[in-house]
């Protein structure tokens, strides 16, 4: 599980950026 929050969490950075 908390693998999964950390994709999420960079996937959001992620797509802040873009």
């Amino acid at each position: 599980m908390a693998s999964s929050t950390e994709e999420y969490c960079f996937k959001k950075k992620n797509s802040e950026i873009e």
